[in-house]
């Protein structure tokens, strides 16, 4: 099956995440906004779809399309061949955003209306021309029982109509953000984040968590149907918090190994095989505004960091680990400067480990990627480590 995906508010984890979720596939091409693939298994898709966090929708081609004109009449014989009972629900989208969208939306009604004359007709999509979100399909019920067809507009002057078949789950995700026993002073990494790291990890059957907080890590892996789940924090405030978080937000079964740990003294666990993967985000520094941000604090930092990840890597390196390394590194923005952890990142380079590239040779092969949210002083660097 040829398949798109709309990605997420950061595009390039986005794609790495599909790449990572399916190597199978065939790379076809991309935009800022979506990028479309072939030899996508459709049921591989259905199923791993709640598994992606970078996707916003999903779904398949039914053909090219020379304009909007042919996309408006190509979208009205689609629903007249599928649709057999009940109201007829259906949205529009286009990518890039198109200022005439509404207008076509209300054409196709009108069509629909001549053209199916029993049925009820509801065009789901914003007046003022904005693409139909996830929460308004869902509101709708676009995706299980009406249509949701997609304008893409690619850099090579191809277009192509498809119909979105996956959609996130934008309530699930916000329950599992703001429902977790919280911590203010604690930074709480985001569940669709948190899928993404467990995507570039490769990770199907255990998992580990170093530096578990609140237990996002954990709670996204045991929803994938991963386990074992090793978990530990220093705090043992926030080994209760992961479990008592992981409690709520899981279904019984999962075989959870939670513990109190300091990271630079996990060569005490043998029970953790070397064959691993682990999915973290190491603390962040200090939290900075950005009136309070500057070079010298963010400096001290990182070199506290660089001390922590040089004995917790070279713990690694002893015990020859031979997984992928998921981590989130602290990237600071003080003005408009973004510094990297470089001493961290050269510690973790003397404990003979390097970053994988992210992303094919074709977008530069990055070996990190930045998540950050708008405004945010600090974001995270996502790399992948293996053992030279």
């Amino acid at each position: 099956m040829r398949a798109f995906f709309i990605l997420g508010r950061h595009p390039e984890l986005s794609l790495a995440e599909i790449f990572a979720r399916f190597p199978e596939a065939s790379y076809v091409d991309s935009t800022h906004d979506c990028a479309i693939f072939d030899w996508v298994d459709d049921r591989l898709l259905a199923d791993t779809y709640p598994k992606l966090g970078g996707s916003i929708f999903a779904g398949e081609i039914l053909g090219r399309t020379r304009d909007a004109s042919e996309l408006a009449l190509r979208s009205v014989d689609h629903i007249q061949s599928h649709h057999s009972v009940g109201k007829i629900r259906y949205t529009l989208s286009s990518y890039p955003a198109d200022p005439g969208q509404f207008s076509l939306a209300l054409s196709i009604k009108k069509q629909l209306r001549s053209q199916l004359s029993d049925f009820p007709v509801r065009n789901a999509n914003h007046a003022d021309g904005r693409n139909p979100g996830a929460v308004l399909l869902q509101r709708e019920r676009i995706i299980d029982g009406g249509y949701a067809f997609v304008r893409l507009r690619m850099h090579s002057g191809d277009q192509f109509f498809w119909r979105i078949r996956h959609a996130q789950d934008v309530d699930a995700y916000s329950e599992r953000d703001m429902g977790k026993q919280r911590d203010m002073n604690v930074g709480m990494l985001p569940p669709k984040l948190a899928q993404i790291l467990l995507s570039l990890s490769g990770s199907h059957t255990c998992v580990y968590d170093p530096f578990c907080g609140l237990g996002t890590v954990p709670i996204e892996a045991a929803r994938s149907g991963i386990s074992p789940i090793f978990a530990s924090d220093i705090s043992a405030k926030m080994v209760r918090a992961t479990r008592e978080n992981l409690a709520r937000f899981s279904e019984n079964g999962i075989d959870a190994r939670i513990f109190t740990l300091d990271a630079r003294d996990v060569a005490t666990r043998t029970d953790i095989a070397p064959d691993t993967p682990i999915v973290t985000e190491g603390w962040l520094g200090p939290i900075f505004s950005a009136a309070t941000i500057a070079p010298s604090a963010v400096e001290r930092a990182d070199s506290e960091l660089a001390r922590l990840y040089l004995r917790f890597f070279g713990w690694l390196s002893s015990r020859r680990w031979s997984a992928r390394i998921v981590l989130c590194l602290p990237v600071w923005h003080i003005g408009r400067r973004v510094v990297s952890a470089t001493r961290s990142l050269a510690a973790i380079r003397r404990a003979g480990f390097v970053a994988l590239p992210l992303l094919p040779d074709a977008f530069g092969a990055p070996s990190s990627l930045v998540y950050r949210r708008p405004g945010q002083t600090v974001g995270r660097e996502v790399c992948v480590f293996v053992r030279i």
